[in-house]
């Protein structure tokens, strides 16, 4: 599930308030839109009000309802999510009845650094291919500073002093990229330059309220 608060551009184009899902349902992948109503916030709390909606092709109609977000900063890191959907229209492509209600819990998964490096497919090749996923926000750990390269292990075209943060591609084209000795970049859109993905640089950041 993705959720754009601020009208980013990395969110497919979603409008600011809206969002995307992505479930399986009778074994088959469903996707379909949300749309923020309401915003309550407090300290470390915030809750979404709003609608969902399957997308499917007309004249057939999947699942529609209203739904609820509750995001919680946990007190030693991280932030939790209750989300709660209940189906007020059953169409011909849904598979539950109306009034059928569906709560997830769940916990911001950050990424985590294996073999020196955070998650990510680089591709075959120096730039990625595919349409890689990455957290969007990080900060900078480097107690000097964190060079951000013209291409993976190219020339330094900017400096980033401790502490920090920016933020990345959700997703697209060269996300990520690779160097001569095989080690992963990230590509910074803000700066048109690209930053070693690894723990000994920078850590992912949980996304704000």
């Amino acid at each position: 599930m993705n959720l754009n608060e601020s009208g980013s551009p990395e969110l497919a184009g979603l409008p600011k308030n809206s969002g995307s899902y992505t479930t399986l349902a009778g074994g088959k992948q469903v996707n379909g839109g949300i749309t923020i109503l309401t915003q309550k916030t407090a300290p470390n709390n915030v809750t979404y009000t709003g609608t969902f909606e399957d997308y499917v092709g007309k004249p057939d109609m999947g699942c529609k309802g209203t739904m609820t977000l509750n995001r919680t900063r946990l007190a030693g890191g991280g932030v939790a999510l209750r989300s709660e959907w209940r189906i007020a229209q059953s169409g011909s492509r849904c598979e539950s009845p109306v009034g059928t209600k569906f709560v997830v819990n769940l916990v911001e998964n950050l990424p985590v650094a294996r073999s020196g490096n955070y998650p990510g497919d680089p591709g075959s090749g120096s730039l990625s291919a595919d349409y890689s996923w990455n957290h969007p926000l990080w900060t900078v750990t480097d107690a000097t500073s964190l060079n951000c390269r013209a291409t993976p292990g190219g020339r330094v075209v900017k400096s980033y002093p401790l502490g920090t943060q920016f933020s990345t591609r959700l997703k697209g084209i060269n996300t990520f990229g690779t160097d001569s000795a095989g080690q992963r970049w990230m590509y910074i859109p803000g700066a048109n330059c690209f930053v070693r993905h690894s723990p000994s640089y920078l850590r992912p950041v949980s996304l704000p309220y």
